[in-house]
């Protein structure tokens, strides 16, 4: 706590417990009076954080339920489309993953799509009785701003908990 100072504003930062999305309801409640002047949200760059699966902005296809913030049972041609994804000019050249399956190799797809067209790079993940970790280099550095597809291949049978793009 900062104390009261009279007749001084003080400037806080406070972290939420979660990321709000869309319209929200923000309560704030104090102890005390206080006289508040106002407060500012910080956008975070969606680009490069762990995003769970379920966060996703577009999913479609047969096979697939959502599981907190993670997708089970995804199967084969399932699509997680995450949006306005924007890697700026360092970009991103890897990507991280968090991943279970039974079956020996899935075959996933990330196609980055920016109004000019489309890259598509094929990450593999292997067998994960448990949830495992994997970082997989991009084939070509992604810059700019971005639509992201993980397109999930015929054969797939996986759980995602999360991705992660990194520099």
């Amino acid at each position: 706590t900062l104390g009261s100072v009279w007749n001084t504003y003080q400037e806080a930062t406070y972290r939420l417990p979660r990321r709000l999305k869309g319209v929200t309801a923000l309560c704030l409640v104090f102890r005390q009076k206080v006289h508040l002047k106002g407060f500012r949200f910080t956008r975070y760059q969606k680009a490069f954080q762990r995003l769970w699966a379920g966060e996703n902005d577009l999913v479609y296809g047969d096979s697939y339920r959502i599981a907190g913030g993670a997708m089970e049972g995804i199967g084969n041609n399932v699509t997680l489309v995450y949006e306005g994804m924007d890697f700026g000019q360092a970009g991103a050249g890897r990507v991280a993953l968090r991943w279970r399956s039974r079956l020996a190799s899935n075959a996933i797809q990330l196609v980055f799509a920016d109004g000019q067209g489309e890259t598509r790079h094929m990450v593999r993940v292997e067998r994960a009785m448990d949830y495992a970790d994997g970082v997989f280099p991009l084939e070509k550095r992604v810059t700019g701003l971005h639509t992201v597809s993980l397109v999930f291949l015929p054969g797939c049978d996986l759980d995602l908990a999360w991705i992660h793009f990194m520099e």
